[in-house]
């Protein structure tokens, strides 16, 4: 029996909409408590950034920022895997902003249009910075996986993967790097998954960021499972210690045993149960605390940071505010 045309169409509407918002692109429509901005738009899609402001506006004293990359392995992602933490650190101070980029599902995407997703948004918020009271010098970018590669990639190579009609006075390089469960080492030695190696096309040890280190680079942590069955932790151990040669600061903090997703909060495990383990709570709020303190000891937090009770970390809504509900 041959369908009509219209339901047809209809039909193929609704499949191809599906397959988009469950793909690389992610277009949430709202995040609760963000404003939605538009920072690139390219090859027809609409990229767009997640923004929470500290609910304290009186003052006119310049904030901090964070930019969040979520994991992706270059190839799909939710970007909403650190909406907890983005919460948390605007309820602390910072302008949290949760970066959508470019990845293989939904927008046939190569790692190094990530990497240049991933300079745009930082130009972006330096640009921007008067809107949201941010001071430009104060801006950090997180990232986790294949998100944390591409803002470190961000932070080595300067004059590659630039999107030449921004505004290249501004610089895309973070003031300060968060990496959780990073590919640092874009080769064999240092991620074990031949398909998404195979996205950089032959270029991934030319292009790899452990292989291009320089002096001056920002500051660094990074959280890494010893355990971690994508990214052998050698390799970490192997890209601090270059970075300390080099003069660079580099604080490395292992968590025993762990694997690659230790440091995801409950929220984003509820949707992913079979990824949560017996300590994921206590790893969650360790990890937060980390990143917080890392976040003071730059200046890019003023308030200094604490660790939560693990029933406040798990009940999110009592944390963040009545604007938020």
């Amino acid at each position: 029996m041959r369908l009509p045309f219209h339901i047809c169409l209809l039909i193929f509407l609704l499949l191809a909409f599906s397959t988009r918002a469950d793909s690389g692109g992610n277009h949430e429509p709202r995040i609760a408590g963000t404003q939605k901005f538009i920072y690139k738009q390219v090859d027809g899609f609409d990229l767009p950034v997640f923004v929470f402001t500290p609910e304290t506006e009186a003052s006119h004293k310049r904030r901090g920022a964070v930019v969040f990359f979520h994991g992706s392995g270059w190839m799909a992602g939710s970007v909403r895997q650190f909406e907890t933490q983005a919460r948390l650190l605007s309820d602390h101070g910072l302008v949290a902003v949760l970066a959508e980029y470019r990845v293989k599902e939904g927008y046939n995407a190569t790692p190094f249009d990530g990497i240049r997703d991933a300079k745009s948004v930082i130009r972006w918020l330096r640009t921007n910075a008067d809107r949201f009271n941010v001071d430009p010098d104060r801006i950090a970018a997180a990232g986790a996986s294949a998100g944390g590669h591409i803002a470190l990639a961000a932070s080595i190579f300067k004059e590659r993967f630039n999107d030449e009609l921004e505004d290249m006075s501004a610089t895309a390089i973070p003031d300060a790097l968060i990496l959780f469960s990073t590919v640092v080492d874009t080769t064999s030695d240092g991620y074990n998954d031949e398909e998404g190696l195979s996205l950089f096309m032959g270029e991934g040890k030319k292009y790899s960021p452990a292989r291009n280190l320089k002096k001056d680079m920002p500051p660094v942590i990074i959280m890494h499972g010893t355990a971690d069955e994508w990214i052998p932790y050698a390799s970490i151990e192997r890209f601090a210690k270059d970075m300390r040669a080099l003069g660079n600061a580099c604080e490395l903090i292992p968590f025993l045993d762990r694997g690659h997703h230790f440091y995801n909060s409950a929220a984003y495990l509820a949707q992913r149960p079979h990824l949560r383990t017996q300590t994921s709570r206590m790893d969650f709020v360790m990890s937060f605390y980390l990143m917080e303190r890392f976040l003071f000891n730059q200046g890019i937090l003023e308030s200094r940071p604490a660790i939560m009770s693990l029933d406040s970390a798990e009940r999110i809504p009592e944390i963040r505010g009545s604007r938020r509900e």
